[in-house]
């Protein structure tokens, strides 16, 4: 018994295909099977077109996913995202971009989600996307869109609502711009106003001509600005003196706690402001105290020797030269290995 196989699987059909999906009056399980799995790419593509119920098309994008089912990548992503460009309902357009459809392709723009409270949710909630993957790129795009359309529509009250909630550095800086260009706030105002998020305080002081801004993050309590963000702050910092009396501090609140209980993340901000002193008197203070690898030493060469010898079958040169600190006196041996032709016993 032969089994009835619909003419859009049929390759061999394609013209007789086309013919059955233009004849198509309208939305039907039918042509979205056909769009969903037909093998002809055109024929696919036609039937996607042709659809226009917006719980069809939200069918057809959510069933192909990222894993396309039998399509070729290609086909599939295209047929997506023709699907994608035809939705207009607010709650199925809201339901995707939680889902990452509008975050693993970025040529697939939403700019049909225009609702405020959608957008505004999904640039201060981070639970809002539930996808595992997705493209930090095309995600910055759509927070981009996000935050253009929220406070396009919102205006000042939609950027004081997302400044107090943004999860996301990498839009902080186009929120302050807008905060201070378009609605004229205060740079100053901004980085001091605790009902901010840490990074649009941050962004806000960097745009300030001296660091005093930075410098009250970077030391404020860890209830008021996490210690990642208050390291990001010290990183910021270029007025060495600051930087000088961050060290001190820190300094100073590590010498009171057991040596044992001294964790990395006891010694970030230390580090984060060692690594941003240029002031040759400040180094020389504190290149020692993050030993060898310290980024503040000044190294001269004090000695150096060559030894030869075997690396498996390969004769090699390694050669061996002492370093030390001008600053604080420190040493430390460095070596690099070469292969060489013939050892000194073998020559002549």
């Amino acid at each position: 018994m032969q089994i009835f196989t619909p003419v859009w699987k049929d390759t061999k059909k394609r013209e007789k295909a086309l013919a059955w999906v233009e004849k198509q009056s309208g939305d039907s399980e039918k042509l979205l099977e056909a769009a969903m799995h037909s093998p002809m790419q055109d024929v696919g593509m036609a039937a996607a077109e042709k659809l226009t119920d917006q719980k069809l098309l939200y069918k057809l994008i959510t069933a192909v996913g990222l894993d396309l089912y039998d399509w070729k990548g290609r086909n599939g992503i295209q047929r997506r995202n023709l699907a994608l460009q035809k939705i207009t309902d607010q709650a199925i357009l809201r339901e995707l971009a939680k889902q990452g459809y509008f975050c693993d392709n970025s040529r697939c723009a939403p700019d049909r989600l225009t609702d405020p409270g959608t957008l505004t949710e999904m640039l201060t909630d981070e639970s809002f996307f539930t996808a595992e993957k997705e493209n930090t790129y095309a995600k910055t795009n759509l927070l981009a869109y996000a935050l253009k359309t929220v406070l396009g529509t919102l205006g000042l009250n939609g950027a004081l609502a997302v400044a107090a909630k943004l999860p996301y550095r990498d839009i902080a800086g186009m929120l302050v711009d807008r905060m201070t260009a378009d609605f004229g706030m205060n740079a100053a105002q901004i980085a001091a106003d605790p009902a901010f998020q840490p990074a649009v305080r941050i962004r806000a002081a960097v745009l300030l001509p001296d660091n005093s801004a930075l410098y009250a993050l970077a030391r404020a309590d860890e209830r008021e600005i996490p210690l990642d963000f208050r390291c990001e702050a010290a990183k910021q910092i270029t007025d060495q003196n600051m930087l000088a009396a961050i060290i001190e501090e820190e300094m100073n609140r590590l010498e009171n706690i057991p040596f044992t209980a001294v964790t990395e993340d006891e010694q970030k901000l230390l580090r984060a402001a060692l690594k941003n002193v240029r002031d040759p008197q400040i180094r020389k203070r504190f290149c020692s105290l993050e030993g060898k690898d310290s980024e503040l030493h000044t190294w001269e060469t004090v000695s150096e020797r060559e030894e030869f010898g075997w690396q498996g079958y390969q004769r090699i040169k390694t050669v061996y030269w002492t370093v030390r600190c001008v600053n604080c006196g420190i040493e430390n041996e460095r070596h690099y290995i070469v292969p060489v032709s013939k050892l000194p016993e073998e020559e002549g």
